[in-house]
């Protein structure tokens, strides 16, 4: 053998126990995920920083009051609440275990009529959903059509328990990314009878397909 041929198995041999290593530890992690919504009107948040206090660890809720902290070292955290006209919320005792998600629901509370805000500690109300393997997101996609097999635009797809709208694009599809449990599915568009997909769920590794063939209303 060569020494060109050592010197190439040696780097292959190098690069496949790099990326065993990463596989491996990319596992090691947790995550914790959830909704913040106001206390008063239950109307969800955007822009909430969160934080794991203690850490460089930050994010933001999106325009649904949704937000996600990926990769998060296993053991006990606090989690920080933050945003302007809300009191803050320190979240404690968030456990985070390797390999699992964890989904917390947060409520802010305005700050009182003076406009004096506080900081509360409450302790962790957390509720595991699954173990996973990394990466834990699937994605739902499909194409909504007419019986005759004409694609719908501007159908509305209702993702009941994450509490989610999306609309169907010109040609009919859709797509949308979402952790692998359960979903209801409802499909409803102007002019049509809606149809409605109960219990799907994602494989892990794996995009599935849920299509909808919607029927015409009589005039």
């Amino acid at each position: 053998m060569t020494m060109n041929k050592r010197i190439l198995i040696s780097y292959m041999i190098g690069a496949m126990i790099c990326c065993s290593c990463q596989d491996t530890l990319a596992s090691d992690f947790g995550k914790i995920k959830g909704v913040v919504r106001d206390s008063i009107t239950r109307a969800r948040l955007p822009g909430v920083k969160i934080e794991i206090h203690g850490t460089d660890m930050i994010t933001v809720s999106d325009s649904m009051g949704r937000y996600e902290l990926v990769e998060v070292e296993p053991g006990e955290h606090s989690v920080l609440y933050l945003k302007s006209g809300y009191d803050s919320l320190l979240m404690v005792e968030t456990r985070v275990f390797s390999g699992l998600i964890f989904e917390q629901m947060c409520n802010l509370s305005p700050c009182d009529s003076r406009g004096s805000c506080s900081l509360k500690n409450v302790l962790s109300d957390r509720m595991m959903i699954d173990t996973l393997h990394w990466p834990p997101w699937g994605k739902y996609m499909g194409q909504i059509t007419e019986e005759s097999g004409r694609p719908i635009s501007g159908a509305s797809i209702d993702i009941v328990e994450d509490d989610t709208t999306l609309q169907s694009d010109s040609l009919g599809m859709f797509s949308i990314k979402l952790y692998g449990r359960s979903f209801t599915l409802r499909c409803t568009a102007k002019g049509y009878w809606p149809e409605v997909k109960h219990n799907v769920r994602i494989l892990r590794y794996r995009d599935l397909v849920v299509n909808f063939r919607l029927s015409k209303r009589s005039e």
